[in-house]
């Protein structure tokens, strides 16, 4: 089960297609690294927001997308191109909030 976990969280049958590149790497290619990470950003937070209440998704699923989407974020913010990176310390600060709501639920589902 958790192969199969891992798999449906870092590397989707749906988002990897024969004879292309895996979907991050399309996504870099046609709209920038800036811009994909600010997707990355919003995207954790939408698996935040629904986490353990979509059908066929449990919480912790939902919470490993949203930390895999920050991590993929967190990657691509210095690495940016230079014209990027002028807009990088808002970036950052998208990056910050959404780290700490994530790690402020994942610590009140503990207590």
């Amino acid at each position: 089960m958790e192969s199969t976990n891992n798999e449906l969280v870092n590397h989707p049958s749906h988002y990897n297609h024969q004879g292309r590149r895996e979907c991050w790497d399309e996504m870099i290619t046609y709209f920038g690294k800036y811009d994909v990470a600010i997707f990355d950003i919003v995207t954790a937070y939408k698996y935040y927001y629904r986490a353990g209440t979509k059908e066929g998704n449990s919480r912790e699923q939902d919470i490993a997308k949203a930390h895999q989407y920050l991590d993929h974020a967190k990657k691509l913010i210095p690495d940016a191109n230079a014209q990027e990176m002028i807009l990088s310390t808002e970036l950052r600060k998208h990056y910050i909030f959404m780290s700490e709501l994530l790690n402020d639920f994942e610590s009140s589902l503990t207590q």
